[in-house]
C-alpha cells in the first residue's frame, strides 16, 4: 500500500495484495478504450491509467479510474467505490492512481486459470454489451468516431442514439 493511499484516500483498503491482477485489468481497460474510439496504447487513455475517463459498467463488471474526490463526490462520503468490481463473484480491486500501484483485492489470488477466465469474460462483455444508451451521455470523442457516425463512449450509431 502506498503512503498516499493511507494519507489521502477515502477508500478502505482491500485485504490482499493483487499485483497478479494488473495485466488483466489493463487488457480490459484497453478494450473499453477501443470501444470508445481511443488509442489504448496512446498514453493516459485507459481507465487503469489515472485518465479520469468515465467509468464503465455492464452486467459482468464495473471499472473506473482512481477517484480523487476524497469523499467530496455525491455517494462517496463513506468511501469511493473500488476501481474494479467483478460482479460474477463480488471480487473488488482497488489501486492508487494507476493499476499496479498499491493494488489490492478483496480476495486472494484465484489462480491463473480462474483469473484468465474472469478477464476473458469481462473482455467479451465489453464487445457484446454496446447498448448502454440509457446511461451514456453520447459524444463522438474523436474525429474518427464522428466520421464513422458512432458514439465514442458506448459504440452505438448516431442514428440509434437519435432514434
Amino acid at each position: 500500500m502506498e503512503l498516499g493511499q493511507l494519507l489521502i484516500s477515502n477508500t478502505a483498503p482491500e485485504k490482499y495484495e493483487a499485483d497478479w491482477a494488473t495485466d488483466g485489468l489493463h487488457m480490459i481497460a484497453q478494450c473499453i478504450a477501443e470501444l470508445r474510439g481511443k488509442d489504448p496504447l496512446g498514453g493516459w487513455t485507459t481507465l487503469t491509467s489515472n485518465s479520469g475517463d468515465d467509468e464503465y459498467e455492464n452486467d459482468i463488471f464495473y471499472m473506473s479510474s482512481f477517484c480523487w474526490c476524497e469523499g467530496g463526490r455525491e455517494g462517496h462520503e463513506n468511501g469511493c467505490p473500488p476501481n474494479f468490481i467483478y460482479k460474477v463473484n463480488g471480487m473488488c480491486i482497488s489501486w492508487y492512481k494507476h493499476a499496479g500501484r498499491g493494488i489490492r483485492a478483496s480476495r486472494e489470488y484465484p489462480g491463473a486459470r480462474l483469473w484468465a477466465n474472469a478477464v476473458m469474460r469481462c473482455i467479451s462483455s465489453v464487445t457484446a454489451y454496446s447498448d448502454n444508451s440509457k446511461t451514456c451521455g453520447h459524444m463522438f470523442v474523436t474525429p474518427e468516431n464522428k466520421a464513422k457516425g458512432i458514439c465514442g463512449r458506448c459504440g452505438i450509431s448516431f442514428d440509434k442514439w437519435h432514434g
